[in-house]
């Protein structure tokens, strides 16, 4: 009986304190992650990207944003453009390994309004085995702010 009282002590004692050290958070811990992934990935400017996409070169332009920001925002415009939700991102891994099937080393650059969710995506995909990927780190709202061309679904 005395070594189930302590043990229930003990028990009470780490969900206490546990919780608070394990799991602790603060007003910054989003921006820390953000940071840390961004240290991870490589990124292209706006600049870098309208050349690539002037120039037609051979790459995916992976867009992240849910459909209905792609439906209502528009996207950039360009033929390289395909969207694939980052919610969906992993299980849609056979639709990317398609889109480079014949050139495993085409780049994959993923873009959303502002930079941080392509850069989680960006990312999940290198943890998934893609080696050539970058993020738009300006994204899509600096894009149309400079008066780039962009396009829109007529559903």
């Amino acid at each position: 009986m005395k070594n189930l009282s302590k043990n229930l002590l003990l028990v009470l004692f780490i969900s206490l304190v546990l919780p608070a050290t394990s799991f602790a958070q603060d007003a910054d811990s989003g921006k820390r992650l953000l940071q840390e992934v961004r240290s991870r990935i490589k990124t292209v400017d706006t600049k870098t990207l309208k050349k690539m996409i002037d120039n037609k070169e051979d790459f995916v332009l992976l867009d992240v944003r849910p459909r209905a920001d792609v439906e209502s925002m528009g996207a950039i415009d360009a033929p390289q453009q395909v969207n694939i939700e980052r919610s969906w991102l992993e299980s849609r891994t056979p639709d990317l390994i398609e889109l480079v099937k014949n050139n495993p080393d085409k780049p994959i650059i993923t873009y959303c309004g502002v930079g941080e969710l392509s850069a989680y995506s960006a990312d999940t995909l290198q943890r998934l085995g893609f080696k050539n990927v970058y993020s738009y780190d300006a994204g899509y709202l600096e894009w149309e702010s400079k008066g780039y061309k962009v396009k829109y679904d007529k559903k």
